[in-house]
């Protein structure tokens, strides 16, 4: 109840805060020593603010939502909907943004060694790697949100699964973002250019929420998020058009678009028919895992060809060479 609110404050705090001292103990093994007075924070203090205000946008545009959403319909079930709606969603981004973050390095180096054709050649494998798995985690949440959402949430939490389907490509728009601006803007010292595009879209989702959530309440906060989102995107991609090879983009995505498309209609066939349970959702999710990537080998897909072999020598490499030991 309202009463433990501080509780829940101290335990959100507490575990955040254990997570990251625990990263010390395998840390420490890497770290060196450094001098208080070799560090120039001058240098650097300009750049990292210039990236710490998009990060504060961000937050202040994803949290304002639900806070929009209460004080305009003074309605907590509708804040509760969109609140597990939205969560649940970001899930499937884990994977997609990990990737972006572990590419952040690379991208660069290579772009301080000036190896163009290699930072290139990195955000286009990327991006196509996010449509690869972006479009079936967004069209798998669609498909499965009726039966996921009743023994999931519970009663009274029905247009979760509603918002859940609006949601869903958020998955691979902000998927697409990511890429663009941390693996690209962000290295090639085009920071300001980020800022510009996540500010875009701190202003027509504040603009949007005011306008479509009065008329169509947390569906209209889907809806205006969804927009933002896009626009976000759209707005990093202009300012990656130099790099970007939208004609291997257009011939690779087909295949996960039908992939995905037979897969969806699998999965919603299934999602209509079985009746809502864990047992349930965890077939038709096991379906259509089964059925994207079957469809995905029948049609030949070099990309899945190389990550697999690569995630095959790396288990090899990894695990079988040291029982052999």
């Amino acid at each position: 109840n309202k009463s433990d609110l501080s509780v829940y404050t101290f335990i959100q705090a507490l575990t955040i805060l254990i997570s990251n001292l625990a990263l010390w103990f395998f840390a420490s093994k890497c770290l060196v020593k450094i001098r208080f007075r070799d560090l120039d924070i001058k240098k650097h203090f300009l750049p990292s603010l210039i990236l710490f205000i998009p990060t504060i946008a961000t937050t202040l545009y994803t949290s304002l939502d639900k806070t929009m959403i209460g004080v305009i319909t003074n309605d907590t079930t509708e804040i509760g909907n969109y609140d597990y709606a939205d969560k649940i969603v970001k899930i499937g981004l884990t994977v997609i943004s990990s990737l972006g973050t572990i590419m952040v390095s690379r991208n660069s180096t290579l772009f301080e060694n000036k190896n163009y054709e290699g930072l290139k050649f990195n955000v286009n494998r990327t991006i196509q790697f996010v449509f690869a798995i972006g479009i079936p985690i967004m069209l798998g949440f669609i498909a499965i949100a009726d039966n996921f959402i009743p023994w999931y949430l519970g009663e009274g939490y029905e247009k979760a699964a509603i918002l859940m389907k609006i949601l869903s490509p958020i998955v691979l728009i902000i998927g697409l973002s990511n890429i663009l601006g941390l693996q690209f803007l962000v290295p090639t010292n085009q920071d300001i250019k980020y800022t510009i595009s996540i500010f875009t879209g701190v202003i027509i989702n504040f603009a949007l929420n005011f306008i479509f959530i009065y008329f169509f309440k947390s569906i209209g906060a889907a809806i205006a998020t969804l927009c933002a989102e896009f626009c976000v995107t759209c707005a990093m991609g202009i300012f990656c058009r130099k790099i970007i090879d939208f004609k291997l983009i257009l011939k690779k995505i087909w295949k996960y678009v039908l992939a995905g498309l037979l897969m969806f209609s699998c999965c919603y066939v299934e999602s209509v028919f079985f009746e809502a349970s864990v047992l349930n959702t965890f077939i038709i999710c096991f379906t259509g895992v089964f059925i994207y990537f079957f469809i995905l080998l029948l049609l030949k897909e070099e990309f899945l060809y190389f990550y697999g072999g690569n995630i095959i020598k790396f288990i090899k490499t990894r695990f079988f060479k040291k029982s052999n030991k």
